[in-house]
């Protein structure tokens, strides 16, 4: 028990060292029916990688304490055998079955570079044979490298992500102001139409209604001062403003943006 929790406080400080964050890219202690994997690392699109720490009979130490070559050599293999026991043994519960979203291969994580060391000297084939069962061993140093690039992911994600909402807030405003420009052509047309109008019924007054009233006012029938005022015809030419003095988003470009943000779904 005191080994076991000597390796959970020394992943724990590889995960803090590394950058990761245990309430964001990272769960400890997760439990997936019978499996309880030390640590869950999440990777973007529900991806997870999970990493155990183990730590196996110190036999080692007395292969450092003895001056006997061969007694030496007998205590790194028996240390190499039950690191290998401990390896079959995460092989056996099967984590990616439990957690599919998981990578095919596990992390055994050797919490001291002299463990793992002394191991690979018992038992040269050690890496070779521990990759045949889908187990990657992990020391400090390589698992603080392979959270850093973790951290990184995640960094590209977000970048990745926010790109993403920068093109969908430009199709919607290719959208809006495609809108707008229809509403303000429906309002031009209004107005040409009203223009119109209005200079029919300058044309009417000039040439129905005025001269009766000036025939009126030479009877004298019309009593008052003022005369009839002149109603000048309306200048109905409208324009909007120029193309160039706003760029112009071109439909094809607005397709392109429809396709990134199909991408991101």
């Amino acid at each position: 028990q005191a080994r076991g929790r000597w390796g959970e406080e020394t992943l724990r400080r590889v995960v803090e060292a590394a950058g990761m964050s245990a309430h964001c890219d990272f769960t400890e202690q997760m439990v997936a029916g019978d499996a309880k994997p030390d640590l869950i690392v999440r990777l973007p699109r529900d991806r997870v990688i999970i990493v155990d720490a183990k730590v196996p009979d110190l036999d080692f130490l007395s292969a450092l304490q003895t001056a006997d070559a061969r007694k030496r050599a007998d205590l790194l293999a028996a240390h190499a055998r039950k690191l290998k026991d401990t390896i079959k043994s995460l092989a056996d519960r099967d984590y990616p079955k439990q957690f599919p979203n998981a990578f095919d291969h596990v992390v055994l994580f050797v919490p001291a570079e002299s463990l793992f060391s002394a191991a690979l000297e018992g038992d040269h084939d050690l890496i070779v044979w521990a990759t045949s069962k889908k187990i990657m061993l992990a020391t400090p140093a390589s698992l603080i490298a392979l959270l850093r690039s973790v951290s990184l992911f995640w960094q590209q994600h977000a970048q990745t992500e926010n790109t993403l909402a920068i093109a969908e807030a430009a199709q919607d405003l290719y959208a809006r102001v495609t809108t707008f420009t229809e509403h303000f052509e429906n309002i031009r047309d209004g107005l040409e139409k009203a223009g119109e109008a209005f200079n029919k019924s300058v044309g009417s007054y000039e040439r129905m209604v005025r001269p009766a009233g000036e025939k009126i006012q030479k009877l004298r029938a019309a009593v008052g001062e003022k005369e009839l005022a002149d109603v000048r015809p309306l200048d109905s030419t409208l324009r909007l403003a120029p193309s160039s003095t706003s760029p112009e988003i071109k439909p094809e470009h607005a397709q392109n943006l429809s396709g990134i943000s199909r991408a991101r779904q």
